[in-house]
């Protein structure tokens, strides 16, 4: 069984479905080799994956045994460097959220380095309404040729907000959006012509 995003265990809304489906999974397991119920086959293999998780371990004792441990990758071809900024309170977590997307360009143009640079948003809307407000306050585009580049990539694009953006150097990423602007947008990131992408959380790209 493979879990992807595991780390959402603590997540207020799914985490207690995703806590649920593993727990009847492994009880299954569990319930099949005590009564001899396998027949030669192998039991149920959990497979869970998180970038984030603190307590691998734990989460490995109650997914297996001792004998199938955690296993963290800490190599990385490229070195992380962790920055921890904090940012006044709002009223409501919905305008504290909304004023995050005013932060993002002053964040990028800090440390950013002119890098392309990936920005994790919680919901697929939220994608696309940090990215109309990044295009008002910062430039992106390099030169002439790099913006002539852009406007002839956008032209293939079908989402319409979308095609506004890329030419000022900004996308979104996300599971709405059609299987040809999803891969447009990858090409273009991977290749460091769209300097800034923004992307909901869960995505892999």
């Amino acid at each position: 069984m493979y879990v992807a995003q595991i780390h959402q265990l603590n997540d207020d809304f799914r985490g207690p479905t995703v806590e649920a489906i593993v727990t009847v999974s492994r009880m299954k397991t569990v319930r099949s080799s005590v009564a001899g119920e396998t027949g030669g086959r192998r039991l149920l293999r959990f497979i869970a994956i998180s970038a984030t998780l603190p307590n691998i371990d734990n989460i490995a004792s109650w997914l297996g045994t001792e004998e199938q441990p955690a296993i963290m990758h800490s190599h990385r071809p490229v070195q992380l460097r962790r920055v921890v900024l904090g940012f006044p309170d709002a009223s409501t977590e919905f305008k504290f959220d909304l004023s995050l997307n005013y932060k993002i360009s002053g964040i990028i143009q800090c440390y950013s380095n002119q890098k392309p640079t990936l920005v994790f948003c919680a919901t697929c809307k939220g994608t696309q309404q940090a990215a109309g407000i990044l295009v008002k306050d910062a430039r992106f585009v390099m030169n002439v040729e790099h913006r002539r580049r852009l406007q002839s990539t956008a032209s293939s694009v079908n989402d319409s907000k979308l095609k506004e953006l890329i030419v000022y150097g900004v996308g979104y990423h996300h599971a709405g959006m059609s299987s040809n602007d999803r891969k447009l947008i990858e090409t273009m990131f991977t290749n460091g012509e769209l300097p800034v992408l923004l992307i909901k959380s869960q995505n892999t790209i």
